[in-house]
């Protein structure tokens, strides 16, 4: 049987991330950030680790419905609920944090099998499943297919000030307030 040596074999992503992080880790910079540098290998090892966790759980185990959903408008804290909700015992966030599936993926043919898929967990087998998706606030049509899909879904609305709303959406997508300059008939 042929075997590949070890110098040209791929190396595992979870063996490479622990050696860079381990690097890091023992590394000693000069300039004093070398704290700074261990706990941004550290935050990196620790997130990798679990994104690789989730996405194999969601291959292995049966998804189940979602028992609320979080909406809002934009930058009024959904995502930071979304972590912190997720770190109770008995509730488990689904991965991604925003599926999009009422507003996106239900058109482009994924079934409602794809959607429970994103609701597992093995550490909290008989938790309550959530997702965060701030756009459902924001489109009618959403509206009626979750209702129509789950008509007992529950709800957690974040909203904003409109006035900060307005400002902020100004700030991060400047384009969409600028009117458009025409040209005069002929194009002179």
């Amino acid at each position: 049987m042929y075997s590949i040596p070890k110098s040209r074999r791929p190396a595992c992503p979870i063996v490479t991330t622990e050696k860079k992080f381990f690097e890091a880790l023992h590394r000693k910079h000069d300039s004093g950030h070398g704290r700074r540098a261990y706990v941004k290998a550290k935050y990196r090892f620790v997130g990798y680790i679990r994104r690789v966790f989730k996405s194999i759980s969601s291959k292995l185990l049966p998804g189940h419905d979602p028992s609320f959903m979080i909406i809002g408008a934009q930058k009024a804290g959904t995502t930071s609920l979304h972590y912190y909700l997720d770190q109770h015992p008995k509730l488990a966030g689904s991965y991604p944090k925003e599926l999009n599936y009422f507003s996106r993926h239900i058109h482009l043919g994924k079934d409602l099998d794809w959607y429970r898929k994103h609701f597992t967990s093995l550490t909290k087998p008989d938790a309550l499943f959530f997702e965060s998706t701030p756009k459902y606030m924001k489109l009618e049509p959403v509206a009626q297919q979750i209702a129509k899909t789950y008509p007992n879904m529950k709800f957690i609305m974040i909203l904003r000030e409109p006035i900060q709303d307005g400002t902020c959406i100004a700030v991060i997508h400047p384009n969409r307030l600028r009117e458009k300059k025409l040209s005069p008939p002929g194009g002179a």
